[in-house]
């Protein structure tokens, strides 16, 4: 069954009236943490091209936490989007400290981010994921293994294609 996260499924729940879909359980949720581990071990060569490493500090603890995310580029400007809504711990991070370091590949910097709410300028940060998201997905051969996992890649661009109404979308800028 396709999840969409703009409509409810039974894997997702309600939160003030919008839909979110639950967090990921098991060997999906090991794969996500596979990118942040890369990085964090010097390896992130394969991992840059595809995905970048946002550090955040813990809303509560203060510590450092790290999160593997897709992204586009737009000059200096680095959009990324929280497709678990806006109850996603790294979102929840930035908003509380929007002061975070970013890291693609070996390149690496400081970064202020902000919450995109302007609908041109969200829309065109929408279309760039969009169009990155289609080019550096997962090999195709691996979309049926991660649709197996719960994440349909296939779905989620449909998703994204169809506006994103509920995914915050950040624009982070070097600080």
């Amino acid at each position: 069954m396709r999840r969409s996260i703009l409509f409810a499924s039974p894997r997702s729940r309600q939160h003030r009236g919008v839909a979110e879909r639950e967090r990921p359980k098991g060997l999906l949720r090991f794969l996500f943490r596979v990118p942040p581990l890369l990085y964090r071990l010097g390896l992130a060569g394969p991992a840059g091209r595809t995905m970048l490493l946002l550090v955040t500090r813990g809303r509560r603890s203060g510590k450092r936490r790290y999160s593997g995310l897709n992204y586009a580029e737009d000059g200096a400007t680095v959009y990324v989007m929280s497709g678990y809504g806006p109850r996603t711990d790294w979102y929840r991070n930035l908003v509380a400290d929007p002061r975070v370091e970013v890291r693609i590949g070996r390149r690496r910097w400081r970064a202020v981010a902000k919450t995109v709410t302007e609908p041109a300028l969200r829309g065109h940060g929408i279309a760039l994921l969009l169009e990155t998201a289609q080019r550096q997905g997962p090999p195709r051969w691996l979309r049926p293994l991660f649709a197996r996992l719960g994440l349909d890649y296939d779905a989620e661009l449909a998703t994204l294609d169809r506006g994103a109404a509920n995914m915050p979308l950040v624009a982070l800028t070097p600080h």
